[in-house]
């Protein structure tokens, strides 16, 4: 699938066990919601056929703080070339139900650096490492999107000299 013009290959195997894990929350009875966002998650990164735009419709309706919903139907609104005003709404919904979601703050640094508000991104790519400062993950999502601004190395280097490694600290990673 297409992750913000990146392809990414996922196996048979992946694409299996996402569809097992979606009939196993409707088999478990979890909440409507989250079986709903299940199954359009399988649609939005899995390639499944079908529109997910009704299955998170659903969802929302169900329960309008579901963040996870919102970060689908933004991902699916920014995959299909859709409105990226509506999809970055959608992400600051999500954000303001779940303050540390770290897929909304991921896809919107992305949406930000498409419409050329690198200094936004960047925020973004802080809170990542704010939220998680010892994932190794959240520098480098921070640092692939100071790539994609485009800066000088030296504007930010206060930002790459934080990261573990570059503290000398490689057992986080």
């Amino acid at each position: 699938f297409d992750a913000g013009g990146v392809t990414v290959a996922v196996s048979a195997e992946d694409r299996a066990a996402a569809v097992a894990d979606v009939e196993a929350l409707r088999k478990l009875g979890a909440r409507e919601d989250k079986a709903l966002t299940a199954a359009a998650g399988l649609i939005v990164f899995f390639g499944e056929s079908g529109d997910p735009l009704p299955l998170i419709a659903a969802a929302l309706v169900a329960n309008p703080t579901l963040a996870d919903a919102r970060v689908l139907r933004a991902a699916w609104t920014f995959r299909s070339g859709g409105d990226a005003a509506a999809a970055e709404k959608d992400l600051g919904a999500a954000l303001s139900y779940e303050p540390n979601h770290i897929e909304a703050y991921r896809l919107r640094a992305t949406l930000l650096l498409r419409a050329n508000r690198a200094e936004e991104a960047i925020r973004d790519g802080d809170e990542l490492v704010s939220i998680s400062p010892d994932e190794p993950q959240s520098y480098l999502d921070r640092a692939m999107i100071l790539m994609s601004a485009g800066f000088p190395a030296g504007k930010h280097q206060h930002r790459v000299e934080a990261a573990p490694a570059a503290r000398g600290d490689t057992s986080e990673m």
